[in-house]
């Protein structure tokens, strides 16, 4: 696995196990960035975009995904950070 692999799937794994809806936003838009980064360095984003789902498939994961990234991921817990809940 080369570096640029190994940072892709950690940010994957970031997208996939954030628990709400606003942290998961935040690790996509990092992850999208990351892609962005890379091809602007002459790399090769498809590329692990593929792998992406390769490490996955790999793990026995069997969902509807793109480049590693669950399609159908929902939120674990919608934290409520309002002064005494609403």
């Amino acid at each position: 696995m080369t570096e640029p692999e190994a940072r892709y799937i950690q940010l994957v794994d970031k997208v996939n196990n954030s628990r709400t809806r606003d942290e998961h936003y935040q690790w996509h838009e990092r992850l999208c960035g990351f892609l962005e980064g890379v091809t602007a360095c002459g790399g090769n984003a498809g590329h692990l975009i593929a792998y992406g789902d390769d490490v996955q498939r790999g793990r026995g994961v069997n969902r509807d995904m793109c480049g590693g990234v669950w399609l159908d991921w929902e939120p674990q817990t919608d934290i409520d950070t309002t002064e005494g809940g609403a």
